[in-house]
């Protein structure tokens, strides 16, 4: 007899606290049935820039909805006159940069901030493959001075800022200087270029995405600009310092 009500007892107890434990879940709501399914809203800032997309393109911001915690996905392409694009961040200055990885919360504005380009001085290759009598190179470059004879038809001559300027002669006769190559260094081509640049910002204020690093110390930075192929040999590795040198060439000019 004792047994059966110690066994009774025992149900007992358990159903007890199988109805506790049921009590102590939370209780369900909206919000939390529809927290998978809640939608916030980003804005889009575009600070100074232009979106490249047609329908977006004559405003200065837009929006869209994502699903909460979600990542953000594909950022939106904007372009600026002059500028290159530093980021998507939180706020106009400053504030935390984003990516396509980041997971948006609550209604959020983005604003893309940017980064100048340099201005360059490229009356100094932006005639290049052209053909000109040596006086006229001379308006461009000032007084020239010969330096040697290159690979049989590359005339080396150097002006007083230092830039060595290569010609090639083709018909001695004619005495038509093509341009194909010039090496300076870095001041002398970036505007107001004077001081020390890490590498990878230098590339950026450039334009440059695409890049190579030559030699056996990898000094040497390679990329194509303007149609132009840039060499830019560095004294230190992490930086682009003023006194670098660098070559650009015609693309069709033998390395």
């Amino acid at each position: 007899m004792e047994k059966i009500i110690l066994k009774r007892s025992l149900s007992v107890m358990a159903i007890v606290a199988m109805i506790a434990a049921i009590v102590a879940l939370p209780a369900w709501s909206d919000d939390s049935v529809n927290a998978a399914t809640k939608k916030v809203k980003v804005i889009y800032k575009a600070n100074g820039g232009k979106f490249t997309a047609k329908k977006y393109a004559k405003k200065k911001s837009y929006s869209k909805k994502i699903k909460k915690c979600k990542k953000l996905g594909k950022l939106p392409k904007i372009s600026r006159t002059g500028y290159v694009l530093k980021g998507w961040y939180t706020k106009k200055t400053g504030g935390k940069k984003v990516t396509s990885n980041t997971r948006i919360k609550k209604k959020t504005a983005l604003y893309a901030q940017w980064i100048k380009k340099y201005s360059l001085n490229d009356q100094y290759y932006k005639y290049m493959n052209q053909k000109k009598t040596i006086d006229k190179w001379e308006e461009i470059y000032g007084k020239l001075s010969y330096v040697k004879l290159f690979d049989d038809d590359i005339f080396i001559y150097k002006n007083a800022l230092g830039i060595q300027v290569w010609f090639r002669i083709n018909n001695i006769n004619d005495m038509q200087y093509e341009l194909v190559s010039i090496d300076s260094d870095v001041k002398t081509i970036v505007k107001n270029y004077t001081k020390k640049t890490k590498y990878k910002t230098f590339l950026k204020k450039m334009g440059v995405n695409k890049y190579e690093k030559l030699g056996s110390s990898k000094h040497i930075i390679y990329f194509k600009k303007s149609k132009m192929k840039w060499n830019v040999s560095r004294i230190n590795k992490k930086y682009v310092q003023p006194n670098d040198s660098v070559s650009i060439w015609d693309p069709g000019l033998t390395e």
